[in-house]
């Protein structure tokens, strides 16, 4: 007779249960800002009078010679009288001197959008000066445009606009630093 021989296994059932994982929170949405609105631009100040002036530490080798002067608000042309304010109440031109028959007027016609030409002039030889314009009343004016009778007649150094509203008190609204121009284009906002 064949023995037949076991082997003896040991078998061992264990329970094992694995811990629970502890979730993870989900992340927490950032909240999207609202939009900042844009800042409400300040309402611009009305001024009755404007004016350019070069004075005399800024003068040119020959004379301040504009032959047009204009005047815009957020991009429309305010319409200006050629008239001089020792004859006439406003709307008017004045200016600090003239030579001969080139006044101030002659810088609000609207006909001397170039160079050469004629336009308001201070008296010859006196590179400095100034030329104002007095509305009929209060106006926004957002830039100007000044046409030279050619470079040699602007500012040979710092130049303003300037505004007022009593025409006695002014206030300055830019510095022009540039020497030596035909034309000149200003955003006063």
């Amino acid at each position: 007779s064949d023995v037949v021989g076991y082997d003896a296994v040991v078998c061992c059932v264990f329970s094992y249960e694995a811990p629970t994982p502890t979730p993870t929170p989900a992340p927490t949405p950032t909240p999207t800002p609202a939009p900042t609105p844009a800042p409400t631009p300040e309402p611009a100040a009305l001024y009755s009078s404007y004016r350019y002036e070069v004075p005399e530490d800024s003068m040119n080798d020959a004379t301040v010679w504009i032959n047009e002067f204009q005047f815009w608000a957020h991009g429309t042309l305010l319409q200006t009288s050629p008239r001089l304010c020792s004859q006439h109440a406003p709307p008017c031109a004045r200016a600090s001197s003239q030579q001969n028959d080139l006044s101030p007027d002659l810088a609000f016609d609207g006909e001397n959008l170039g160079f050469g030409g004629r336009g308001w002039c201070a008296t010859m030889g006196e590179g400095f000066g100034w030329i104002e314009y007095e509305f009929a009343e209060p106006v926004e004016v957002t830039d100007v445009k000044l046409w030279f009778y050619n470079s040699d007649h602007s500012a040979g150094g710092d130049a303003y606009i300037e505004a007022s509203t009593d025409g006695k008190t002014w206030t300055r609204l830019k510095t022009i630093t540039d020497i030596g121009y035909n034309y000149l284009e200003v955003a006063l906002s």
